[in-house]
């Protein structure tokens, strides 16, 4: 299975597990203490020892804060982003096996833009690994199809989604209303939601501005 929380990006918080005392470990600390983004230890379950000189200097600045708040009592300073744990909740997904890549997807009104992640050396996890395929003949539209008839559903104007592969099939791993604007930016195209191909590059932030004046000029009309 896989562990992840509702926050993060780039892969962070999300953990496979391979053994139950390790998913009842999780749970414990979700239901009693909570747990604070960025501190799930993105590589392996806590315990392992530091392997770079970043984790050595991270494990040693923890050390101190610790020895610091059992003496005097002071909490150890929080991320200005990741400042409250995520408590109450337990979220496992289905590990799927043979994933080399994700396909991410990301639509904006009437475009969708894609490209596939692939995964980190000797890691299941793509999002956040750097290695990006932008070549449009390598997206699987059905994977655009899907992303096109949710975002239609949900009335969503801007929506990214991750897909993967369950026995030749794409499911969804997550979707997420906030997205890298670089990334579709590089895209040398998009489709339409006829899956008609759209050459030209385009900013998020462009597509949602024509967007939003369009509905804008619609409302004034009538």
């Amino acid at each position: 299975m896989v562990f992840k929380l509702s926050t993060g990006a780039g892969s962070a918080n999300v953990l496979k597990i391979h053994k139950e005392m390790d998913a009842n470990h999780l749970i414990h600390r979700a239901f009693r203490h909570g747990i604070f983004s960025m501190t799930a230890n993105e590589y392996r379950l806590p315990g392992g020892l530091p392997r770079t000189v970043s984790e050595v200097k991270s494990m040693l600045r923890r050390l101190v804060n610790a020895v610091a708040y059992v003496w005097r009592g002071r909490y150890p300073p929080l991320n200005n982003v990741w400042w409250k744990p995520e408590f109450g909740y337990a979220y496992f997904q289905e590990f799927l096996p043979g994933n080399d890549y994700d396909t991410r997807v990301t639509i904006i009104g009437n475009r969708a833009f894609g490209y596939r992640r692939m995964n980190r050396p000797e890691d299941f996890r793509a999002s956040g690994s750097g290695n990006v395929s932008f070549e449009p003949g390598e997206v699987d539209l059905r994977c655009v199809e899907v992303a096109f008839a949710i975002s239609k559903r949900g009335q969503f104007q801007s929506m990214a989604y991750d897909f993967l592969y369950k026995e030749g099939k794409p499911v969804i791993g997550e979707i997420s209303y906030t997205f890298v604007d670089w990334l579709v930016h590089a895209c040398p195209g998009h489709w339409d939601h006829h899956l008609n191909w759209r050459k030209g590059q385009m900013w998020p932030e462009e597509a949602q501005v024509e967007d939003f004046v369009h509905l804008a000029q619609s409302a004034r009309q009538k």
